[in-house]
């Protein structure tokens, strides 16, 4: 079955990034903080993370680095998706290695579509 976790504190987008993903027979987690991102993470491994870098609490650049840390979370691939590539420039997250790509809001549906498939290609197997 093919899993998305998405973490974005903006309950529209998270919604709208849900939505899709249901509609191509994802099975969808959200949460809305880092911190409960981070929980979810450890509970379950998502075929992909939808990851937006400005969160409350602990950011996505923050939670990127942990996922790096830990030997569990290292291979799961995330899609940044962001209102500021100054964030991302700023961070080098594009750099990380299970960062297959960075998506700018707003996001269109084909975009996202095409970003979580590829990211689901370069997941290790």
């Amino acid at each position: 079955m093919k899993t998305a976790l998405i973490i974005e504190d903006d309950p529209t987008i998270r919604q709208f990034m849900a939505v899709n993903l249901v509609a191509r027979e994802f099975e969808v987690w959200q949460e809305e903080t880092g911190e409960a991102g981070l929980e979810r993470l450890r509970d379950v491994t998502p075929s992909v993370v939808l990851l937006d870098l400005r969160l409350p609490g602990i950011s996505g650049t923050e939670l990127l680095h942990t996922m790096m840390q830990d030997s569990a979370l290292q291979g799961i691939p995330v899609v940044v998706v962001t209102a500021s590539l100054v964030d991302v420039n700023e961070s080098n997250v594009s750099l990380m290695p299970n960062v297959t790509q960075v998506l700018v809001k707003p996001v269109k549906v084909e975009e996202l579509i095409q970003a979580v498939t590829h990211a689901m290609e370069q997941a290790p197997r």
